[in-house]
């Protein structure tokens, strides 16, 4: 009886795991997000942004083969171009900007400088850009303690804004740090959040219980930590988490989601992208595209790459393992300049 059991429950996962997915890749779908009740909604800012995008495409030899419509996805409710285009914004070198990694960042830190190209060139201009060094491996709660120690020496000087950035599970990293954090929050003037784990991740569960065989280790490169990293990537825990909290409304937020097919994903990621493909066929590889907006955020757009690809130069450090099928390179860098000028812009006006 125990082994017919047995054999009745490897068919059914081997049937489980040949499933096909429940939603295909498709485009004509407005933008999505998945709020709890309360949160304020996501407002549009893609018009906009696209121009300023595809203004910095445009004027970047090195990214004479990439479209714009390639890189930045249109969904089906953005509204068409303006027929009169406003002009790129002038570069803002008042703004100081806090990077924030994503989960296991820190193990990995030699490899995964996010943006590196564009970010030696904006501190050029005189932006100043600091790396914010968390824990790869703790929980949202933890890091939001080192990213307030990041706030505090930060000397930002009269008329000059401060920027906090976060990629992946660095974005409820800063959102745990401002809702604990009050006094700190009041000198934060805008977040930005590029492919962010804002309602966690399912993968979060499902290889929770994975990760926990091996989250007491030590590694040479990042500690154990307080081993909460997956927890923090709950879907349950942090929708939880944005039920029972309500973000500083002098913070002014910004997103940046990410999705791209199986062929134009790492091959590293070839798993992870087939097991959200069965839930929601637009996701990066890591998240769902419609987890990834903060409340209350203007969406800047879709970038049309995998969760690595969007921020990280992978793809040239893993060339086999990073990069994908489809032999495509993201322009992150361009992105990363582009939400910069972008937030530049709106900072400068006074909020509708």
């Amino acid at each position: 009886m125990r082994w017919g059991a047995i054999a009745g429950a490897v068919l059914v996962l081997s049937i489980s795991a040949c499933t096909p997915p429940l939603t295909k890749y498709r485009t004509d779908v407005p933008a999505l997000q998945l709020s709890v009740l309360g949160q304020p909604p996501a407002t549009d800012g893609r018009v906009r942004f696209r121009e300023i995008y595809c203004g910095v495409l445009a004027a970047d030899p090195s990214a004479s083969a990439a479209s714009c419509d390639e890189v930045l996805v249109r969904l089906s409710d953005e509204a068409p171009p303006r027929s009169a285009p406003a002009p790129l914004p002038a570069f803002d070198p008042s703004m100081h900007i806090l990077f924030v990694g994503g989960a296991f960042g820190e193990c990995f830190r030699d490899i995964a400088t996010p943006f590196p190209a564009d970010i030696a060139k904006l501190s050029d201009l005189g932006y100043r850009i600091r790396l914010v060094t968390v824990d790869g491996r703790s929980s949202s709660a933890h890091n939001a303690a080192q990213i307030a120690d990041a706030v505090r020496e930060e000397q930002v000087g009269p008329g000059e804004k401060l920027v906090l950035m976060g990629y992946s599970k660095g974005t409820p990293d800063i959102l745990e740090f401002l809702v604990r954090n009050p006094e700190l929050a009041a000198r934060v003037d805008a977040v930005v959040s590029f492919a962010g784990a804002v309602n966690g991740s399912p993968l979060g569960e499902a290889y929770a219980g994975l990760y926990a065989m091996v989250a007491a280790i030590d590694l040479k490169s990042c500690g154990a930590g307080d081993h909460g990293v997956l927890d923090s990537l709950r879907v349950k825990v942090r929708t939880q988490w944005l039920s029972r909290h309500r973000l500083p409304a002098n913070v002014r937020y910004f997103s940046v989601s990410s999705f791209t097919v199986p062929d134009e994903t790492a091959r590293l990621m070839f798993i992870t992208k087939g097991d959200l493909n069965r839930a929601e066929a637009l996701n990066d590889g890591q998240t769902i595209f419609y987890d990834q907006l903060i409340p209350g955020s203007v969406l800047l757009g879709y970038a049309h790459g995998d969760h690595w690809a969007v921020v990280l130069p992978l793809q040239e450090k893993w060339p086999y393992w990073g990069g994908n099928a489809a032999k495509t390179h993201y322009p992150r860098d361009l992105l990363f300049e582009a939400v910069v000028l972008y937030v530049g812009e709106a900072l400068a006006k006074p909020r509708e």
